[in-house]
């Protein structure tokens, strides 16, 4: 009787183990993936670089009006070439994890900051003023020169497919009582390079 227990124990084990091995085959090995577990302040340079292309998904408002063929260029391609980890917190509002586009020296542009799950166009568009898509995204990010009137945000996450998809939100109010008059939504995809 205790050899055939053994048996069962050992295929049972080894399925266990293998099943293990499967799951963990299939998590982000990138190195993003690697970096977000971080929780040492560093900034390193992603080698190869990340890119990709936004499109808008919602645009009311000013957002409607025809933009240059130039400028949509430039709102559609992504490329990330740094991580960060900061246990400081940020004076423009990014969260702790960011990546960002190198614009030469030390300046980088383009900062999204890492959410683990990024909220539904149907979530952001039921939020009528800015201070319901503040308590939905936190805090406004980046430099919108102290108005009231305008605020941003940009996020990304990970995709178990090795992939990273981006979100920014852009919105706009003209009336005092504060409805927003005009909101953009653009997401994208972005890949390691190869």
């Amino acid at each position: 009787m205790r050899p055939k227990r053994q048996k069962s124990f050992a295929v049972v084990s080894f399925s266990f183990v293998f099943l293990i091995g499967c799951l963990a085959a299939t998590l982000p090995s990138s190195q993003i993936a690697q970096l977000l577990k971080t929780n040492t302040a560093c900034r390193v340079r992603l080698q190869p670089a990340w890119t990709g292309v936004t499109e808008q998904t919602v645009r009311t408002g000013f957002f409607t009006n025809v933009q240059s063929a130039q400028l949509e260029r430039l709102q559609r391609e992504l490329r990330f070439d740094w991580f960060a980890f900061s246990d400081k917190p940020s004076h423009f509002n990014y969260g702790p994890r960011t990546i960002s586009r190198s614009a030469g020296g030390e300046s980088e542009t383009a900062i999204h900051t890492y959410r683990a799950e990024l909220p539904t166009d149907g979530a952001i568009q039921a939020c009528t003023t800015i201070s319901a898509l503040t308590n939905l995204l936190g805090p406004s990010q980046g430099f919108h020169d102290g108005a009231p009137f305008s605020a941003g945000w940009s996020f990304f996450t990970c995709t178990p497919t090795n992939t990273i998809m981006t979100l920014s939100v852009f919105s706009i109010r003209q009336r005092v009582e504060g409805q927003i008059d005009s909101l953009e939504i653009r997401r994208g995809i972005v890949r390691e390079e190869r």
